[in-house]
């Protein structure tokens, strides 16, 4: 298990990235949904200069109905003089999912947060997600 904090500055810069919302006609007339939820992540070197990680949180309902929602934040870090030769050999993918909770929970809240009022925004009850890395949930 890495220490990832030794291989960036302090500080970390949080960025908007994308926001989509697609409405979706009801055309079925059952009610009963099931909510899914799937976060992914992804990083990319900048350079030797900084990290990106890429959060996106989708939520979209089964049967397919009412709406399709995606929210994605980028947390960029600094990395730090002493660690820039060994970045390179480093899969940040695997380390920050693993090891990256204070990250992750970060970018999962505020994905949470803007999902809430998004929903709540279009009409129906908010959709609250949990303020951490998930893989799916009903």
């Amino acid at each position: 298990m890495l220490k990832l904090e030794r291989f960036f500055s302090t500080g970390i810069q949080i960025n908007l990235v994308n926001i989509t919302y697609n409405s979706i006609d009801l055309s079925s007339e059952d009610s009963n949904f099931n909510i899914h939820c799937q976060d992914s992540l992804k990083t990319k070197l900048n350079g030797d200069r900084s990290l990106s990680a890429f959060f996106t949180r989708k939520v979209f309902l089964d049967p397919k109905a009412l709406f399709e929602l995606s929210v994605t934040y980028e947390a960029v870090m600094d990395i730090d003089e002493d660690s820039k030769d060994e970045i390179n050999d480093i899969d940040f993918d695997k380390e920050i999912s693993e090891n990256g909770e204070d990250i992750l929970m970060i970018l999962a809240s505020k994905c949470s947060l803007l999902i809430s009022q998004i929903t709540s925004a279009s009409g129906q009850n908010p959709i609250i997600t949990p303020p951490n890395f998930i893989n799916e949930t009903k």
